[in-house]
């Protein structure tokens, strides 16, 4: 049987008879769960191909803020002009993350962003600010962040 490649994870069966799969990525661990260890292995296998596609492994009590500079570091940074970088960057730390920053990503909801658009729209921002935010939002939560580079 040949050995597992750096960065695949690793599959056993916990005592209670559940299958685990262990991966490791930044100095965190993320655990998978299966019924069988076939079960354990494709999960694992996601979360492998959802990392290897740039899409951010999320953890349980994480923020909209983390979420956002995790984003913007990793997902951004890399793919875009410098300048486009830098809008992205200010638009995150002056208006979003002030105002929904302290939710939690997986509790962030509709209605979390009409009420900051509507705010924003009062406070007397244009009504192009409050939609470049929005484009900001949604390809953060959205849209796949990988894509091809860009030369600047």
């Amino acid at each position: 049987m040949a050995r597992r490649a750096k960065g695949e994870g690793s599959v056993y069966q916990h005592r209670d008879g559940r299958w685990v799969g262990l991966l490791e990525t930044e100095g965190k661990r993320k655990y998978v769960y299966g019924k069988t260890k076939t079960e354990a292995r494709t999960e694992l296998r996601k979360i492998v191909r959802d990392e290897d596609e740039g899409i951010l492994i999320t953890g349980r009590d994480q923020t909209f803020s983390q979420y956002l500079a995790a984003w913007l570091r990793n997902s951004v940074k890399p793919t875009v002009r410098v300048k486009t970088y830098e809008s992205y960057e200010c638009q995150v730390r002056v208006h979003i993350t002030p105002e929904l920053g302290k939710n939690r990503l997986r509790k962030l909801s509709a209605q979390h962003l009409q009420a900051f658009y509507a705010l924003k729209l009062e406070e007397g921002l244009a009504s192009s600010s409050v939609n470049r935010q929005h484009a900001i939002i949604h390809r953060a939560l959205v849209l796949n962040p990988a894509r091809p580079t860009h030369t600047t």
